[in-house]
């Protein structure tokens, strides 16, 4: 009943809003939102009339990202639509029409164009990855009977408002086929509220799509005679801020360990900084073997290879975490290493996740990063471990499932 008579006021609220949309001024971001809605579905791959139609509906660039790895193993059986909320995934992929049958914008959350919208693409199942919970989508979805998967379904449930509004979607949750979580409180808050009979606990999916990166034959002899079976700290995707923590207490460390310094920007003027911070270190372009014997420091200044260099650490620490948030640490992860980053993490749960197992240390002082290189030097962690984490049976569950 509560649900009905919100999803009333929502729906009313739309048309609302639509109506403003119209006479916005064109430049306007709002307006280029809704004007991006009414570009056509882009063709991919040809159809296979003897297979079902799948489709992903992502909000963004970072949401694909995360079931990335799910499409090789079900495009075997599926035709692949993809679908964005944001420009971001959709111009990416756009120009790679062997990925996927059909690329789209996902419609205006009104009646008529959900009900265009799926019955242009007529999809068998739907998966929604993360938690993109779109009232009027969601509730077609469900009066057609298509079967949902939830994937990365990870909640921020820190406030009771937060709570209470995701307790509004409990039916549909209780409808889909799987949830599946790699956040535990995302998976005790749904299993309290619902039972687990739908409700899968995983590693991070996108897990799925950096492992073959650590498996991938990959060597590069200038770093291999660098690191020289020392210690070494990989220092990805590294911002100002990360660079100057480490210059700091760089004199306790350097004889213990060599740093591969992967900064996110590496423009001349990047570069110049961190060659003041750290004077005596070596820019990879301009290294040769000879050049490396009396080197503790490299600047890594080339693009494209920060996910294989984690095979030659033995700790990572990555960028961002004292700017807009940390970055990729999942690639440091698929090789076991410890990680540290800085106090940004919040909004990712697999970086909350790996606080919690004590895979990460989130470090906010020279000092607090200090302590933890100390105390994960201490673990006395494995050069270049082989091992990567095995996602095989979470894997084929989710295939399993979304097969039958």
């Amino acid at each position: 009943m509560t649900e009905g008579i919100l999803y009333h006021i929502y729906a009313q609220a739309t048309k609302i809003l639509l109506h403003l949309l119209r006479i916005l001024p064109t430049k306007s971001k709002i307006k280029s939102w809704y004007e991006l809605r009414k570009s056509p579905i882009i063709k991919g791959k040809t159809i296979n009339a003897n297979h079902k139609n799948l489709l992903f509906i992502c909000s963004s660039l970072g949401e694909y990202e995360s079931i990335r790895g799910l499409i090789p193993r079900l495009e075997e059986s599926f035709n692949i639509h993809l679908c964005f909320f944001s420009s971001s995934g959709y111009d990416i992929l756009m120009p790679n029409k062997q990925v996927y049958h059909s690329l789209s914008y996902t419609p205006i959350d009104s009646y008529y164009a959900v009900n265009s919208f799926l019955d242009a693409l007529r999809p068998d199942k739907i998966i929604i990855a993360q938690n993109f919970l779109w009232p009027t989508l969601l509730r077609e979805i469900i009066i057609r009977d298509i079967p949902l998967y939830l994937l990365e379904f990870n909640i921020q449930i820190n406030t009771l408002m937060k709570q209470l509004w995701y307790k509004l979607w409990s039916s549909v949750l209780a409808k889909a086929k799987l949830i599946s979580c790699s956040d535990l409180s995302s998976y005790s808050f749904i299993e309290k509220m619902n039972g687990k009979s739908n409700l899968l606990f995983t590693q991070h999916l996108r897990l799925l799509a950096i492992a073959k990166y650590s498996n991938t034959p990959w060597n590069d002899v200038l770093i291999e005679d660098f690191v020289n079976l020392e210690k070494s700290i990989i220092l990805g995707s590294t911002h100002h801020r990360d660079i100057k923590l480490f210059r700091d207490i760089w004199p306790l460390i350097q004889d213990e360990y060599r740093l591969l310094i992967v900064p996110h920007e590496t423009d001349e003027t990047t570069l110049n900084d961190i060659q003041a911070y750290f004077p005596n270190a070596i820019l990879y372009s301009d290294a040769t073997t000879d050049k490396l014997s009396k080197k503790r420091a490299m600047i890594v200044d080339k693009k494209g290879v920060l996910k294989y260099l984690f095979r030659y650490g033995d700790l990572a620490y990555i960028g961002g975490g004292f700017d807009s948030g940390i970055h990729n640490a999942l690639e440091a992860a698929v090789y076991k290493l410890p990680v540290i980053f800085g106090p940004k993490y919040e909004k990712f749960s697999y970086a909350r996740q790996m606080i919690v197992s004590g895979e990460a240390v989130s470090i906010d002082s020279s000092a607090s990063l200090h302590k933890a290189i100390q105390s994960f030097s201490l673990e006395n962690t494995p050069k270049h471990q082989s091992e990567t984490i095995d996602l095989s049976q979470q894997l084929k569950q989710i295939i399993d499932t979304i097969k039958s």
